[in-house]
């Protein structure tokens, strides 16, 4: 008989008050990320889940990228294509849960990566969640 696991950690998406389709959806879609950068974010998500972020940490995976903000970023990269930038925060309802508040856009400018640019969007998008609990909700990525 197979055992049930249940996640170690719980990844939560940040959902807009009214939108049909999660951020994440959307960004995805409109920065036209590929699937092989989809299965490495997905591959990522899974073992944070399983195994907590020291995991993702320990493969270059999970970075900190305001210390103020306290917001993370995955770093998602495949050979020949630009990074991608996926922007979170731990909890904040719980202790073992992340949630995913913004995406970075998928282009470079100068060498920098734009994942700082989107430090107050990811900020904005947390304290709406921190004012209703219900915008956010658990998704796949691939």
């Amino acid at each position: 008989m197979g055992v049930i696991q249940f996640p170690a950690w719980k990844v939560w998406v940040y959902a807009e008050e009214d939108a049909r389709e999660s951020f994440l959806r959307r960004w995805i879609n409109e920065e036209s990320i590929s699937r092989q950068i989809l299965a490495q974010f997905q591959l990522y998500v899974d073992l944070l889940e399983g195994n907590g972020p020291e995991m993702v940490r320990a493969t270059n995976g999970i970075s900190l990228l305001d210390k103020k903000e306290d917001l993370h970023m995955f770093n998602l990269k495949v050979k020949g294509q630009p990074p991608v930038n996926p922007i979170f925060c731990y909890g904040p309802y719980g202790d073992r849960e992340i949630t995913i508040l913004a995406g970075a856009p998928v282009t470079i400018q100068g060498g920098i990566l734009q994942a700082k640019h989107m430090i107050p969007i990811a900020s904005e998008n947390r304290k709406a969640l921190l004012q209703f609990r219900g915008r956010r909700r658990r998704e796949r990525i691939a």
